[in-house]
């Protein structure tokens, strides 16, 4: 169920680098600013303390100072710069489809919930018709009974009931696609009637639920391309650690060693990453980026063709169609015999 929502919902409204592009890479750069530069300073410190406890034991308050404040010259456009490559080269980063997939296939309860509130009003008709075609069409089973005069009719013409009545709803559900004017009503298919309304149901819980800014952020570090990521990361870090010591750093690779420079950079770069994920997970942020997603969700699903609209529920049927069916004609049967305990009672 899951790969049948990417393949026939998901993917055919907007591509990763849309997506992307609707999170915002400055706004992401702002947030992860404000979120995480205490962390990052103290990252820095922390790196520091261990790999040189004496070299920053005996520098001067002031020299530390000026250490914070080249990394908080640095932070700005490290940052951007991280989120505007991450842009650049998403499609190479990133594999929503899969992500996706994963996402559902761990939380199964939630694509039951996107086709169950998206088609809510349909799945409700599905009920109520059943029973009202179903009394409709079991009025004619007495007659026909009392014609033939066969014990078995009743429950055949149940079969036969039940069978009709779930494929007519099937049917009333989606067809016809376009609307028809016949006489003073307008005909055509309840899903495809409340496209509007269906198409904000569905992209509200995608985008809260599954292609919010964490699960984007969590498959970027940590997804099958996350190397890539990780490797992407390490390099503006570094660059930022080496920019941030300035004319200094070949003093320090004197002074500490080229293994231990090395080391503090490495480990800055490797846990700086780590650091990335943390203000992804900021809820206020992800709903204010979710409601971005919705937008661009909503306003392309409205304007979907009737027929690729009408395959992102029909998947929630098509694979258990002929079960729905055989229900109805099950249902229908034991029906039958009721009508049949009934008629021969009195």
């Amino acid at each position: 169920m899951g790969s049948i929502s990417v393949d026939t919902g998901i993917s055919k409204i907007a591509s990763q680098r849309e997506f992307y592009n609707e999170f915002d890479a400055e706004r992401i750069a702002e947030h992860m600013l404000a979120e995480g530069s205490e962390d990052i300073h103290r990252m820095v410190e922390e790196i520091i303390r261990e790999k040189q406890p004496q070299l920053w034991r005996d520098s001067p308050e002031a020299t530390r100072r000026l250490v914070h404040a080249r990394v908080s010259q640095q932070l700005p456009e490290v940052t951007h710069h991280i989120t505007e490559r991450i842009g650049e080269n998403i499609d190479e980063l990133l594999d929503i489809k899969l992500m996706v997939m994963n996402h559902l296939g761990e939380n199964p309860e939630l694509v039951n919930r996107i086709f169950l509130e998206t088609g809510e009003r349909e799945f409700d008709f599905l009920v109520k018709s059943g029973f009202i075609f179903g009394t409709i069409l079991g009025c004619f089973s007495i007659p026909l009974f009392v014609f033939i005069d066969r014990w078995w009719v009743l429950p055949v013409a149940g079969i036969f009931v039940g069978y009709f009545t779930n494929w007519l709803a099937l049917k009333m559900i989606f067809q016809p696609m376009k609307p028809h004017e016949v006489g003073p009503f307008t005909i055509q298919g309840l899903f495809i009637r409340r496209q509007d309304e269906a198409s904000e149901t569905y992209a509200s819980i995608v985008a809260e639920e599954v292609i919010n800014l964490e699960n984007v952020a969590r498959n970027l570090l940590n997804g099958p391309n996350a190397d890539r990521t990780h490797k992407m990361i390490a390099e503006e870090l570094r660059e930022a650690v080496d920019s941030s010591m300035g004319l200094a750093a070949p003093l320090l690779r004197f002074t500490t060693g080229p293994r231990q420079y090395d080391a503090i950079r490495e480990d800055i770069a490797d846990r700086g990453v780590e650091y990335a994920i943390e203000p992804m997970s900021d809820p206020e942020f992800n709903a204010e980026r979710s409601e971005a997603i919705q937008q661009l969700m909503a306003g392309r699903m409205k304007n979907l063709p009737p027929e690729e609209f009408a395959r992102m529920l029909r998947a929630a049927f098509k694979e258990d169609e002929w079960l729905l069916i055989g229900v109805g004609a099950a249902l229908g049967f034991v029906a039958g015999w009721v009508q049949l305990l009934v008629v021969t009672a009195v």
